[in-house]
């Protein structure tokens, strides 16, 4: 990461990483964003389907490809949800945070 885009990261995703670690990490560089797992990729339904926190990345789908997703400020939220749904298959959603 360089001083130029100082909202940037490298999510690492790995099988036993839980979804609370994730949210962690997400909500430090992007304190304005919301990223949610759920069961249905129906924006409206997200908190009826909510994933518990506590659950490993990889028990989500039973599989998951571990590696590392490269994030900016400048990266459209449809574009990180897509990298993680398709390429990683995990159910996500992101929103912004009320002000």
């Amino acid at each position: 990461m360089n001083e130029e885009n100082a909202n940037a990261m490298e999510l690492k995703l790995q099988y036993e990483k839980t979804i609370s670690e994730v949210k962690k990490e997400f909500t430090q560089v992007f304190p304005q964003l919301k990223v949610e797992f759920c069961t249905t990729e129906e924006q409206n339904t997200v908190a009826t389907h909510a994933i518990p926190d506590t659950t490993a990345l990889g028990d989500i789908t039973g599989v998951l490809k571990e590696g590392t997703v490269e994030l900016t400020s400048t990266t459209p939220l449809k574009e990180i949800e897509k990298v993680l749904q398709q390429q990683y298959c995990l159910p996500v959603q992101i929103c912004y945070m009320p002000a």
